[in-house]
């Protein structure tokens, strides 16, 4: 895991190595024994769901004896309807920010996207089914937070969510009582390989030749590596195997920190409190809050950290490395916890089902014995009535297909068999009945003897009932994911504090980018700044919810079938069946709704823009019209006036007066006829104009009417 490493071994709380090693094989031990009765019954009921289901002394004399020994394994069976209850449902983060304002709640969303995109990477699905299937079987699950390289060439990090298909590779701290281990003081997660292995992966280990003596390791006359006080240790290293484990251990430094004058509470080192200063963006800065006596709000307060060291049990195999969280990055995820005063006893949900999954197993196997292995008939004769080949053939008539059977003296009489028992049969539905209730599930959901299916409130008042029978082990899960959340959180601003660009995952699956740490660019955001919340928002997951808007649209449909042609294109985008695009286009183009390709819309584009400046030009030209039909009547009306005051003058003035007026009447008339003519030119043009144009917007319109409504060319046949 690419962490912090340190530059020299240093181990934190421990006098040198050697002390480190036994502290990890002590507490090895420790812990096992503490929680030795919870594993030894997880491990039980894991090779009880794998179908070794029969007590071996039973089953031995069964086999040895020729009786049968059927195994029924009804535990997949079971154990979908509570895998399917969770697969129904969506598990997600939901990171709300601890500092008011619109920046935080940015910071936020990007943080759950990128949880999300975590998630997705890390192949959540697979891991939560590990996990769910170990805690319903064996009792625990275990998820672990890892840091990796994002590839093989890069040096940008990620954060990983892993899990182990072997729940018991995990050794918690035995006095750890939080149910996901978020008070453990340290935890062991341990793998197995050879000798052969070992040496390539660490050569220059000291364990590699096991007859040294490596400190105060030693090997006894018998063989088994021991310390010198004499603690076994072939448990750990012997001829054949190598035991390998990652032990992370918590540890606590001081740090100082002050509260600034925008609520956040940061780390500012060996900065003075009155000298500390971070620009807020607007050109101003945010400083230490003082309070009411002038004191400045700064302490040193102790901080968590995990770190990790990989061991042999014999020696320390690398560089200790740390991760910046307050908890061990190993998430527990137990089933049913039950405190008997003096322990707390784990019980997954095969434990209880076990006596009424074994009993099933013995009434089906004696009732297939009864029916199978019985004779079919026997016979009964006189002493010395049959000879030896008769005798025989008589004791192996069950398996005659045809055939006399021969006799002298007295007829044997034949005996029938007695019925099958109605008992083992009343029996074997009596314990399939207590294994239904054990596991709260209805004979409807589990195949029983119901004839008809299930309606769909039925149905749904079953699953609910389902859903419900497996609370306790559901929000122990819930538990566990928001603690998975919770440390994603913490490392978020170690692991992505340099300028990056980085998936974001959103709620309906979609995938978008976003830009982290870069002063340079106005859309990046600082994902460092600030302080969160972490839950878990729980729902119906993305599928369910698409099958239900599909239900809805079909019932719609058929309450309503006007809305066919707009709901239909929808519901069948909604079942994603591949192919169907053309079909839905088709649909969306009588129903008047499709959207139609770039180069359509961008034609479509062009034509209403065109359209627009014909309807333009036309109103335009209207209002000339009117213009000039205004002016034409404002010259009549001119004209008519000077004529009246001509007449007017010429009555009053002497006849030279009148005559002079008379010509300049005369002459204005003329040029008022003359501009009149001219104006009536002008709208002559004008109309030819109108009328190119409205014959220009007609052959436009034909145009578009022919694209819209394409003539269908003939389909074959002789024509009429």
């Amino acid at each position: 895991m690419p962490l912090k490493n340190m530059n020299t071994l240093t181990l934190d709380g421990f006098k040198d190595e050697e002390e480190f090693c036994t502290f990890v094989r002590d507490a090895r031990q420790n812990d096992l024994d503490t929680d030795r009765r919870s594993r030894d019954r997880g491990i039980d009921d894991s090779r009880y769901a794998a179908g070794f289901q029969w007590p071996i002394t039973d089953y031995q004399w069964r086999v040895e004896n020729n009786i049968p020994a059927m195994t029924f394994n009804m535990v997949p069976s079971l154990l979908r309807h509570r895998l399917g209850a969770r697969a129904r449902k969506r598990i997600g983060p939901k990171i709300t920010p601890m500092n008011p304002g619109e920046r935080y709640d940015g910071v936020a969303q990007i943080r759950t996207g990128l949880i999300r995109n975590i998630e997705l990477n890390s192949d959540m699905t697979i891991v939560d089914s590990i996990v769910s299937q170990n805690q319903l079987i064996a009792g625990i699950g275990n998820y672990e937070v890892s840091i990796e390289y994002s590839n093989a060439d890069v040096f940008e990090t990620d954060i990983v969510f892993r899990t182990d298909s072997n729940p018991w590779s995990v050794i918690w701290d035995g006095q750890s009582t939080e149910p996901t281990g978020r008070d453990a003081r340290h935890v062991i997660k341990e793998t197995v390989v050879t000798r052969k292995d070992f040496e390539k992966m660490f050569p220059n280990a000291q364990a590699i030749d096991i007859g040294t003596n490596p400190g105060s390791v030693m090997v006894s006359q018998s063989g088994v590596t021991t310390d010198g006080r004499g603690g076994v240790l072939s448990e750990w290293v012997n001829e054949e195997t190598v035991r390998i484990a990652i032990v992370w251990v918590m540890r606590e430094r001081m740090k100082n920190i002050a509260l600034l004058t925008n609520g956040d509470v940061v780390e500012i080192g060996d900065i003075p409190p009155e000298q500390f200063a971070i620009e807020d963006g607007n050109g101003g800065f945010h400083t230490v809050v003082q309070d009411k006596n002038g004191e400045y709000k700064s302490r040193e307060s102790p901080v968590k950290y995990a770190k990790g060291y990989l061991t042999n049990g014999v020696e320390i195999l690398g560089e200790p490395y740390e991760m910046p969280i307050d908890r061990v990055p190993i998430v527990r995820v137990p089933a049913w916890l039950i405190n008997t005063g003096d322990r707390i006893e784990r019980f997954g949900m095969i434990n209880f089902a076990k006596d009424a999954l074994t009993f099933y197993n013995y009434v089906k196997s004696d009732r297939i014995e009864r029916i199978v292995y019985r004779n079919r008939a026997a016979y009964e004769a006189q002493e010395d009535a049959l000879s030896a080949e008769q005798q025989k053939l008589y004791a192996n008539s069950h398996k005659l297909r045809g055939g006399v059977l021969k006799y002298r003296g007295t007829k044997p009489d034949q005996v029938m068999p007695p019925p099958v028992d109605q008992a083992a049969i009343l029996e074997t539905q009596a314990a399939q009945e207590s294994i239904y209730d054990i596991f709260d599930i209805r004979p409807g959901l589990a195949g029983g003897q119901s004839q008809t299916a299930p309606s769909g409130i039925s149905l749904e008042r079953q699953l609910d009932i389902t859903d419900t029978g497996g609370l306790i082990y559901d929000e122990m899960l819930l538990c566990s994911k928001r603690e998975l959340y919770r440390i994603a959180n913490q490392l978020i601003s170690t692991v992505y504090d340099s300028p990056r660009i980085v998936k974001i995952v959103g709620e309906d699956g979609k995938i978008q980018e976003a830009i982290l740490n870069n002063p340079e660019n106005p859309e990046s955001i600082d994902i460092t700044l600030g302080k969160y919340a972490v839950d878990v928002s729980t729902g119906p997951s993305f599928e369910t919810q698409r099958v239900q808007a599909i239900s809805m649209i079909e019932t719609a449909m058929n309450a309503n079938p006007d809305i066919i042609p707009v709901a239909l294109p929808k519901s069948l985008k909604l079942m994603n069946v591949p192919g169907m695009e053309d079909l839905i286009q088709a649909l969306e183009k009588l129903g008047g709704i499709a959207e139609g390709t770039e180069e359509e819309q961008a034609e479509a584009a062009e034509m209403a823009q065109r359209e627009q400046a014909i309807q333009q030009q036309m109103i335009q030209l209207e209002l000339q019209s009117k213009e000039f039909q205004n002016q034409k009547l404002q010259a009549e009306v001119e004209a008519k006036m000077a004529e009246a005051q001509y007449k007017i003058r010429t009555a009053e003035t002497a006849l030279m007066e009148a005559e002079t007026g008379r010509m300049e009447a005369e002459e204005r008339a003329r040029k008022s006829e003359s501009d009149t003519q001219e104006r009536f030119v002008k709208m002559n043009e004008m109309e030819e104009r109108i009328n190119l144009l409205i014959a220009q917007t007609d052959k436009v319109y034909a145009e578009i009417n022919r694209i819209n409504n394409p003539v269908p060319k003939p389909t074959g046949g002789n024509s009429k």
